[in-house]
């Protein structure tokens, strides 16, 4: 930033970048804290410029992956996959592989969508859906589905949350 203008690297690659510094610096989160502060930023600096992080807004896409591990399974292989990442200057944004963590827009999406359904289910009249076969159907199918999914849901977490205790 203090570089002749000509030279000087533009402000939206920094404010995009602190999607992912900052979190990470307040997290402490190991891999950047091992590498320091200012030699990830050179690294992600010199992705930029090499093309190998084509976007600055790329580093969105980072810091989804970055927020969306949160189970422990996860997140050992966040730091496992960040290392990586900051250690082979060719490998992508797109080669990070968290599994569970890289479906952060799909589970935007979803999140949207749900509070748009609970909105209109909530708005309308019980006889106007009951009236409806194919609604009552597809409503039944969402129910019974929900369920499936939370209760796996639910039982994956109990399970990470008894091997991270088992594991200290």
């Amino acid at each position: 930033m203090l570089a002749p203008p000509t030279e000087r690297m533009k402000a939206d690659f920094f404010i995009e970048l602190d999607r992912i510094r900052r979190p990470a610096r307040e997290d402490k989160f190991e891999p950047w804290v091992a590498v320091g502060d200012s030699e990830c930023t050179e690294i992600l600096l010199k992705k930029y410029e090499e093309r190998v992080i084509v976007a600055v807004t790329d580093f969105r896409k980072l810091a989804e992956i970055y927020r969306a591990a949160n189970m422990p399974r996860q997140r050992r292989k966040l730091v496992s996959e960040f290392r990586k990442f900051l250690e082979r200057p060719s490998m992508a944004i797109e080669d990070i592989d968290v599994p569970g963590a890289t479906f952060a827009k799909e589970v935007k999406e979803i999140q949207r969508s749900a509070r748009r359904l609970l909105t209109q289910l909530e708005s309308i009249d019980i006889e106007a859906i009951a009236s409806d076969a194919n609604l009552v159907s597809t409503l039944n199918k969402i129910h019974k589905l929900l369920g499936k999914r939370l209760e796996a849901g639910l039982l994956v977490g109990v399970r990470d949350a008894a091997e991270e205790e088992y594991s200290d």
